[in-house]
C-alpha cells in the first residue's frame, strides 16, 4: 500500500505527556485527540485508550512511549504519551529527548508523587524549558482550597527542578469526563488545545547546520526491515543522501537514506524538529539501527569515551544521595536517547563531592557517547529498571536476582552539562 505524501504546510511541535503512573496521561491524550477530531477535523482522528495502550505494547510487552499524530489550524502536533512506571526510565528519557514542550499530568486527589518530581527533573535535563500542567480528576477533588494547595505544590516542585514554576500555566479538568463526552469538562481540554496551538512557543531550531538526528528506538516492519524512530535535531536531509551512524559498539557505519516517514506519511526530505522514521541501506542491505544511535552528516561529529562536564549533585531533598561521592564512583549517564556506565573522576585535590555541590569533573564512559558541547545529562545510581545480583545471606552462600524491594534501589544523583 502506497502511503500518502507528507505536505509541509505548518510548523511541527512534539509534545511530551508526562506524569506519575496511573495519573491519567493516556486518558488525557485520548480526550485531546477526541476534542481535536470534533473541533478541527482535518487529519485528526479520535484515539481510544484501548488503541493507545495497544500501541504502547500493552498487555504483552513493557510499556513504551507512543507518538500520536494530531493537528491544529496552525501546527502539526506529535503527542508523545510517555510511560509513568519508574522502571521505564530509559524509555521516558529517550522519549523526552525528542520533545519540544511538555504537559505534566498531575492527579488532583493524589497531588505530587515521586515520579512527578522525577519526570520533571528528566524534562529539565532533556532541555525542555516550556511546559504546561494539567490537574486532572478534579471531579473527585471539588474543594477549591485543596486544588490551590496542589497547584502551589506543583509549582514548588518545578522550581526545585530548575523549571519556571511561577510562569507555568496550570489547567484544572477531568480527562476521563472529557473523554466520555461530558460537555461540562470540555473547556479545560479546549484550553489545552489553545495552549499547544499558540501559547507554548516553538523552540529555536537550526535547519541550516550539519545534519544530526537521534534515534529513540527501532522497530521491525515486515517487508521493509529495521526502521529507526527519532527526531531531527538540526539540519536537513533528503532521500538518497549519505549519513554516518555514530555510537555503535563496532566501527561507525555509513549508509544512504532509503525512505523517510513523517506522521505516518512518506516524505522526500526532513528538517530540524521533525519526528521521523528512517530506513538506511548500504548497497542492497538494510542497516540495523538501535536506540541511542546518532545519524550525522559524514565527518560532522565523533563519538567519545571521555568528556569534561559541569555537574551539580542533587541534595537529599531533591531526591539525591545521602552520602558523598568519591573519585572513581560509577553511575549510569543518560544523555539524550543514549546511556552508558560512567566513571567519575573528581578534580585533583578534591577528596569528595557532597550533595548540593557543583564541580567540574571528568567522565569516562564504558561505551562511546555522542556529546557535543552544551549537551545536558543525568547521572543515576542503582539499577532502576534492571535486575542485579547481590549476595545472599545465610547458609549456603550464593547469589540471587535482586528485586525492586532491595535497599540498593537507586535514583538520580546529579545533573550536568558537557563543557
Amino acid at each position: 500500500m502506497t502511503r500518502k505524501e507528507f505536505t509541509r504546510d505548518r510548523p511541527v511541535l512534539t509534545v511530551g505527556v508526562l506524569g506519575h503512573q496511573g495519573h491519567g496521561k493516556t486518558t488525557l491524550v485520548g480526550a485531546l485527540t477526541r476534542h481535536l477530531a470534533l473541533r478541527h477535523r482535518g487529519g485528526n482522528r479520535a484515539f481510544t485508550t484501548t488503541e493507545l495502550l495497544a500501541l504502547a505494547g500493552a498487555p504483552t510487552q513493557a510499556p513504551r512511549a507512543v507518538l500520536v499524530p494530531a493537528e491544529t489550524p496552525g501546527r502539526r502536533l506529535g503527542l508523545l504519551d510517555c510511560p509513568g512506571a519508574r522502571g521505564r526510565y530509559r524509555s521516558v528519557l529517550a522519549a523526552l529527548s525528542q520533545c519540544d514542550v511538555a504537559v505534566l499530568v498531575v492527579s488532583a486527589p493524589a497531588a505530587v508523587e515521586p515520579q512527578t518530581r522525577e519526570w520533571a527533573l528528566a524534562a529539565a535535563a532533556a532541555g525542555v524549558r516550556h511546559l504546561a500542567v494539567f490537574l486532572t480528576r478534579c471531579d473527585e477533588a471539588t474543594d477549591s482550597g485543596w486544588l490551590d494547595e496542589v497547584e502551589r505544590e506543583v509549582r514548588a516542585a518545578l522550581l526545585d527542578c530548575d523549571l519556571p514554576g511561577d510562569d507555568v500555566p496550570v489547567l484544572r479538568g477531568s480527562g476521563l469526563r472529557a473523554y466520555e463526552g461530558d460537555l461540562a469538562w470540555e473547556p479545560p481540554i479546549s484550553a489545552l488545545a489553545e495552549l499547544l496551538e499558540a501559547e507554548l512557543p516553538l523552540p529555536a531550531r537550526d535547519p541550516d547546520g550539519p545534519f544530526r538526528a537521534t534515534l529513540e528506538r527501532q522497530c521491525l516492519v515486515s517487508g521493509v526491515g529495521v526502521v529507526g524512530l527519532g527526531r531531527v535535531d538540526r539540519g536537513r536531509l533528503s532521500v538518497g543522501d549519505r549519513v554516518q551512524v555514530l555510537g555503535r559498539r563496532d566501527a561507525d557505519a555509513e549508509g544512504r537514506v532509503k525512505s523517510f516517514e513523517l506522521f505516518r506519511q512518506s516524505a522526500a526530505a526532513v528538517e530540524a524538529g521533525d519526528p521521523i522514521g528512517v530506513v538506511l541501506t548500504r548497497g542492497s542491505v538494510v542497516l540495523p539501527l538501535a536506540r541511542g544511535d546518532v545519524l550525522t552528516a559524514p565527518g560532522a561529529l565523533q563519538a567519545t569515551t571521555r568528556a569534561l562536564a559541569s555537574v551539580r549533585f542533587l541534595t537529599t531533598q531533591e531526591g539525591g544521595r545521602h552520602r558523598p561521592v568519591f573519585t572513581n564512583h560509577r553511575a549510569q549517564c543518560f544523555a539524550s536517547a543514549r546511556d552508558s556506565t560512567a566513571t567519575l573522576r573528581l578534580p585533583e585535590g578534591t577528596s569528595m563531592a557532597m550533595p548540593g555541590q557543583v564541580l567540574t569533573i571528568t567522565l569516562e564512559f564504558q561505551r562511546p557517547m555522542v556529546l557535543p558541547a552544551g549537551t545536558r545529562f543525568l547521572l543515576r545510581d542503582g539499577c532502576d529498571g534492571f535486575r542485579y545480583l547481590r549476595a545472599r545471606k545465610g547458609n549456603p552462600p550464593g547469589w540471587h536476582w535482586g528485586t525492586k524491594r532491595d535497599p540498593l534501589w537507586g535514583g538520580t544523583c546529579a545533573i550536568g552539562t558537557v563543557l
